[in-house]
């Protein structure tokens, strides 16, 4: 009897574990249910259609179909409500479905997909302002690198109001007015703050790179006066003059000089070519028109009062100005004087 009732106490409390157990796992293993089931149930009326008998499917493409509800916001739904864990063995069990279902073309749109949740374009979606404030915060070779990403990132990253920030930091502000007031002359158009850095940091490299020549590579001597002023002739000659009124045409090939022109009778401040003729213009008060081919003087344009500070020669035409206020028009042809410009009050330059 004792051992009749011992079984039976053990056969309780074995049937008492066993329903605690139950209750314990059954939330957790409430979804294998619901897959096997739904898994069962739609294999059992598939083969019911077909009038056979099969062993149930286990591939991944089943699994994942027999799992989701029909509605695809409650699966989401429920999704949400997975541990990390489950949530990674569901996206496993999906992409293995994708892949068996579409092979690698389904891999790559779920691939680009993705990629595109994990790779956006942040500068262009912020408001303007904070795109500039976010690129204060790179160097400059970083900056221009993004400028190199899109054409969107392109338009931010020239705005000035990202490089002038630089610039000003950069300069010093006597070199910087300087240059903005020379470019105003020389440039038929305004420079962006970034073309002004560009231009200031290639000044910079080309100073301090080694390949920069600091000594001259060539003298050219002849002169016997201080040379007061010089311009290129062609490709390989070089046209200067001097405080005693003497020109020098030099060959930059052979170093040599080719001739002198002679006949101003002090010194020479000013030079134009324009082909093989050229114009000097002297503190003599006369502007003279040289044949550079057969180094002789042409003209000897008189009219000045004073000292010729500056000249030009175009298309037949000679511009001179002078320390008296003048400007004159001379025909190169003839020589003669076409028009005399006084409405200047100082010397023209």
């Amino acid at each position: 009897m004792m051992d009749e009732r011992e079984d039976v106490e053990d056969g309780t409390e074995a049937a008492a574990m066993n329903a605690s157990s139950g209750s314990s796992s059954s939330h957790s293993h409430h979804h294998a249910h619901v897959f096997s089931e739904r898994h069962q149930r739609g294999a059992t009326d598939d083969q019911e259609e077909e009038g056979h008998t099969s062993v149930v499917s286990t591939s991944p493409t089943a699994m994942v179909q027999a799992a989701l509800p029909e509605d695809v916001d409650s699966w989401v739904h429920e999704f949400m409500r997975w541990t990390s864990e489950r949530q990674s063995q569901a996206a496993d069990a999906l992409i293995a479905a994708i892949q068996q279902r579409d092979g690698e073309g389904g891999l790559r749109l779920l691939y680009r997909r993705v990629h595109s949740f994990l790779h956006v374009d942040f500068l262009a979606m912020l408001p303007e302002e904070l795109a500039i404030n976010v690129l204060r915060f790179l160097d400059t070779r970083s900056v221009c690198t993004c400028a190199m990403v899109s054409k969107r990132w392109r338009r931010v990253v020239n705005l000035d109001r990202v490089w002038k920030p630089r610039v000003l930091q950069d300069f010093n502000p006597h070199t910087l007015e300087v240059l903005i007031n020379r470019t105003k002359h020389i440039l038929p158009h305004r420079l962006t703050w970034k073309q002004m850095y560009e231009l200031r940091y290639r000044c910079e490299t080309q100073w301090q790179s080694p390949t920069v020549a600091t000594q001259p590579r060539h003298t050219f001597r002849g002169h016997t006066g201080v040379v007061t002023c010089l311009i290129s002739v062609g490709d390989d000659r070089v046209l200067s003059g001097d405080t005693n009124g003497a020109l020098h045409v030099t060959c930059l090939r052979t170093q040599r000089l080719v001739g002198q022109l002679q006949g101003h009778s002090q010194g020479v401040w000013c030079l134009d070519v324009d082909g093989t003729t050229a114009v000097s213009g002297s503190c003599d008060r006369t502007v003279r028109v040289w044949d550079l081919e057969r180094l002789q003087c042409l003209h000897v344009l008189r009219g000045h009062t004073s000292t010729v500070r500056c000249v030009a020669i175009t298309d037949g035409l000679v511009f001179s100005g002078a320390r008296d206020a003048a400007v004159r028009v001379w025909d190169v042809a003839t020589g003669n004087c076409l028009h005399t410009l006084v409405e200047h009050t100082d010397s023209v330059r």
